[in-house]
């Protein structure tokens, strides 16, 4: 696409607009959890770590582990499962192709939603753990107890975009949206933040805008104590919103426009980027 040549000038400028080493964007990604729980009134310990990604869907990966159980913590019994959005999915399996099927998933389905069920809903287990909106289940071949796991998600893979102002303080980006943005620093200037971004539309790769890209800037404003005070978002091309980038027209003193048609409701609209200031104006 167009506009990413464009930003991509920007972002190698960046550099004159922040000599010192801060503020610089971060990404820091966890690929594993360790939980506390319970099965029925038994207390349990786990561990999980991101295996592979689905065929299918970003949003869908599967996982390795173990659990023990309270009265013998260091017995480890090996588990796997899937994560999906919020919803997990984790089993004890003794035959190892059935694990190795689903840490590789090696039975491929048409869509994301029929792989989903199929690695959801998987026979032949000694275990099986379920988290989920309707439910929180333990199951065995001939029982069955309630489950619960104390942690804030069941998220195992994470990642999150910050803002270092300095060694010691920083900015969530995911406050701007929940994301991976692909944020950029392009400059800043009193107690304003100009960041590009870049992402895919849509980790449903074989649906609607599975190829497409966000691109665009963001200004930030942080008052004295590093809180948020107000934010503009200018989305400069968009599968999703079916906006298109037309042209751009380079101003003085390192300002850029950016024309733009959203085809959803015909508008075509202008933003102007200042890069000194660190400001988006839309006109």
């Amino acid at each position: 696409m167009r506009i990413l040549l464009f930003l991509a000038i920007f972002f190698s400028q960046s550099d004159f607009f922040a000599q010192e080493n801060y503020p610089t964007v971060v990404s820091i990604t966890t690929t594993d959890k360790l939980m506390n729980g319970l099965i029925g009134e038994t207390s349990i310990r786990m561990y999980l770590s991101f295996h592979a990604y689905s065929n299918q869907n970003g949003h869908v990966y599967s996982l390795s582990g173990w659990y023990a159980k309270g009265e013998t913590p260091n017995d480890k019994i090996e588990i796997c499962g899937l994560s999906h959005g919020e919803n997990l999915t984790l089993y004890r399996f003794d035959d190892d192709n059935r694990t190795k099927e689903l840490l590789n998933f090696e039975t491929e389905k048409g869509t994301y939603f029929e792989e989903v069920e199929y690695y959801e809903n998987l026979k032949g287990f000694k275990e099986k753990f379920t988290f989920n909106d309707q439910s929180k289940v333990w199951e065995s071949y001939d029982r069955s107890e309630s489950l619960e796991l104390y942690s804030e998600n069941y998220h195992i893979l994470e990642e999150k975009e910050y803002l270092m102002l300095d060694e010691k303080h920083s900015f969530c980006l995911q406050n701007l949206g929940p994301r991976v943005w692909g944020f950029h620093l392009i400059s800043h200037h009193e107690g304003r933040y100009l960041l590009g971004f870049d992402y895919g539309s849509n980790l449903n790769y074989n649906g609607r805008c599975g190829a497409g890209e966000e691109t665009g800037y963001v200004e930030i404003t942080l008052d004295a104590n590093r809180r948020l005070l107000n934010h503009e978002i200018a989305t400069l091309e968009s599968c999703l919103m079916n906006i298109e980038f037309d042209s751009r027209k380079e101003l003085e003193d390192g300002k850029m426009e950016y024309h733009c048609t959203n085809w959803s409701t015909d508008e075509k609209y202008v933003y102007e980027v200042d890069r000194q200031k660190a400001t988006l104006i839309k006109k």
